[in-house]
């Protein structure tokens, strides 16, 4: 209910904020699917809102884990569909072990055909750049088909947004939602070489959000 409610808001409030939001690719999001929205991160607050603003469906997303600072934050961020992601420069401790229990959340949100935001650089900064992506978008796609013998049909959907100007209104943005890559195509290989296809995959991934 809050969440829907925000994203009323923002679907009103954001055509004001920006000069223009062109949305491309909506056609390759599957409804009925589950989807892992791969995004660039130029903007640390916007980027993920932008994404979401024209999804049906509730989207979780994952969020560094050091934004998750007193119960009352916790509480408002799982009503927001947030998730802590944890990283070394967050200093939340053992992260390994936080990250096992978070991709096992995400993978159970993707097996009730629900969407999954995850922002694959790892940090957000606002130049016109795509960082080397880190390994965890991977992990989760794959574990959560070979969980389910590859019959999931999970969908991977790259997503890039750029800003006119990053760090004021009255701009456009546009954000461009690519094919979606298909993680069963990857079956084979992955009982193969797991480690082979992760990075064959990552590989794809990389070269489809740069080239955009």
């Amino acid at each position: 209910m809050v969440y829907k409610l925000i994203q009323y808001v923002l679907r009103l409030y954001l055509p004001i904020f920006f000069k223009r939001i062109e949305f491309r690719g909506l056609e390759n999001i599957p409804q009925d699917k589950p989807v892992l929205f791969s995004v660039n991160h130029q903007n640390a607050f916007l980027d993920g809102i932008l994404v979401a603003l024209k999804q049906r469906r509730p989207v979780f997303f994952l969020t560094r884990s050091d934004v998750f600072k007193s119960k009352t934050v916790v509480k408002l961020f799982n009503l927001l569909n947030l998730v802590p992601i944890f990283r070394a420069q967050d200093g939340t401790g053992e992260i390994t072990a936080k990250n096992i229990e978070t991709f096992k959340y995400c993978i159970r949100e993707l097996e009730n055909r629900k969407a999954v935001l995850i922002f694959p650089e790892g940090e957000s900064e606002p130049v016109h750049h795509l960082f080397d992506l880190k390994k965890g978008v991977a992990r989760i796609a794959f574990q959560a088909e070979a969980n389910n013998n590859f019959k999931l049909g999970l969908h991977i959907v790259p997503v890039v947004i750029n800003y006119e100007n990053h760090f004021v209104g009255g701009k456009k943005v546009y954000v461009n939602y690519l094919k979606p890559i298909l993680i069963s195509e990857y079956k084979n290989l992955y009982f193969e070489n797991k480690s082979r296809a992760m990075k064959t995959f990552l590989k794809k991934l990389e070269f489809q959000m740069r080239e955009n």
